[in-house]
């Protein structure tokens, strides 16, 4: 399932932006399960659009705004609102999301998709 806009696009800056190698982790917060739960850890851009797209599919519509962003040993986390509605009963989600960033080489090496942005600064001592 395609969830952006150009996909093409999306793959050729994902690639710029991730490691060959790069590890993707949505990290169960307290409370979640679901997609989070079920999608686990993946490799390469080629595993970033699939985890992304396997969160994404339920969702009708589903969109993020910067929040801050924040230096941490090793990386960089960063916060966004999330809000979207899903295509199942139209259940509206909003919450505050975070990702922390892990750098080598100048590209990401590690990215951790947190469902609920308050543990990720807890964990990283934000």
């Amino acid at each position: 399932m395609a969830f952006f806009a150009d996909e093409a696009r999306a793959r050729e800056l994902l690639t710029e932006l991730l490691h060959p190698d790069a590890e993707f982790e949505f990290i169960r917060s307290a409370g979640a399960g679901g997609a989070f739960e079920e999608i686990g850890s993946r490799r390469g851009v080629e595993g970033v659009v699939e985890a992304w797209g396997h969160w994404l599919e339920p969702f009708s519509s589903y969109r993020t705004e910067g929040r801050g962003a924040f230096a941490i040993e090793g990386g960089l986390l960063t916060v966004v609102h999330a809000s979207g509605v899903t295509r199942n009963g139209a259940v509206a989600l909003e919450e505050d999301q975070a990702s922390v960033w892990r750098i080598r080489d100048g590209r990401v090496s590690r990215w951790e998709a947190w469902l609920h942005a308050g543990d990720a600064r807890a964990a990283h001592g934000l």
